[in-house]
């Protein structure tokens, strides 16, 4: 997180750098609340950066509420969620000025605490998570030396892609300490899944008898002898062996871009019956001089 100046206020500022896979555009700039939305062909993530004022102890509730900014990132999320097919995922991180033992070492009065509940309620909506470990602190009280506190979040519901999450090595003369997030947002190939088996020109009789030649070592299954554990066995020599025996006998379909699907095996012997005719027929005509 940085900070510029901006009609004599300072603003929190998101850095990011991405790639040529990655496409990214600024949805959404009031003040307090800066988002980002990074998307590729199948999901996009809304990188919100947040500043939410101080409050002191004896503030009411009411006064120092946060729900209006919330309600803000709530709706900039429901209308690009529903606007496209992708899967949309979170990033949420800032200056959050709340205290709550959820990520807080120290102990808090259960006045500040309240004041709090807002973003508990949001973050347990989204399932939002902790980047930063617990406790961690990222505010040194410049007026109260040695005075600390965890007020600068960075939350997802996508932890699986966070590489890394740590404070920043400098605090360049300011009473915060940046939050250095590393994700990998790279787009995941999908698998090329498997061609399935044409059995319309399987000889099953050739199958029959190879799986026959593979199960003859097998044990009766009416015999007295027979425990669970044969039993066990003979089901899957059988299955591994009809298996094998399907790899061996039964192609697997090469599917083509152009191919149809409607177009039958009795309907591609006529495509060939007329393509033959009408070469013959070409072929006469250049004969003749036609």
């Amino acid at each position: 997180m940085q900070y510029c100046t901006q009609d004599g206020f300072e603003r929190p500022t998101l850095c990011y750098r991405t790639w040529k896979a990655i496409t990214v555009g600024t949805v959404q700039v009031i003040p307090d609340l800066v988002a980002v939305k990074i998307w590729t062909a199948n999901i996009q993530y809304l990188v919100f950066s947040i500043y939410i004022p101080p409050i002191t102890l004896l503030q009411p509730t009411h006064d120092s509420s946060a729900q209006q900014l919330l309600d803000t990132i709530q709706t900039t999320i429901e209308e690009h969620s529903n606007s496209t097919h992708r899967t949309t995922k979170l990033i949420l991180a800032g200056d959050l000025n709340r205290h709550h033992p959820a990520w807080n070492h120290q102990p808090i009065a259960p006045r500040l605490i309240e004041h709090a509940d807002e973003l508990i309620n949001f973050f347990q909506t989204h399932r939002l998570q902790w980047c930063l470990p617990r406790g961690t602190p990222t505010y040194w009280a410049l007026h109260n030396p040695g005075q600390s506190s965890t007020i600068d979040l960075t939350v997802t519901d996508d932890s699986a892609r966070l590489i890394r999450c740590q404070l920043y090595h400098d605090n360049y003369g300011s009473d915060h300490r940046g939050t250095l997030s590393e994700w990998d947002l790279q787009p995941r190939r999908n698998k090329p899944s498997i061609p399935k088996r044409a059995y319309d020109r399987a000889n099953w009789e050739k199958i029959g008898q190879d799986i026959q030649s593979q199960t003859t070592t097998l044990p009766t299954i009416l015999s007295t002898t027979v425990t669970t554990a044969d039993l066990d066995q003979a089901v899957e020599k059988l299955i591994s062996s009809t298996v094998a025996a399907l790899d061996r006998h039964i192609p697997r379909h090469r599917p083509s871009p152009y191919a149809k699907w409607w177009l039958s095996p009795a309907l591609k012997v006529q495509q060939i019956e007329v393509n033959q005719a009408r070469r013959r027929w070409q072929s006469s005509c250049a004969d003749l001089g036609l």
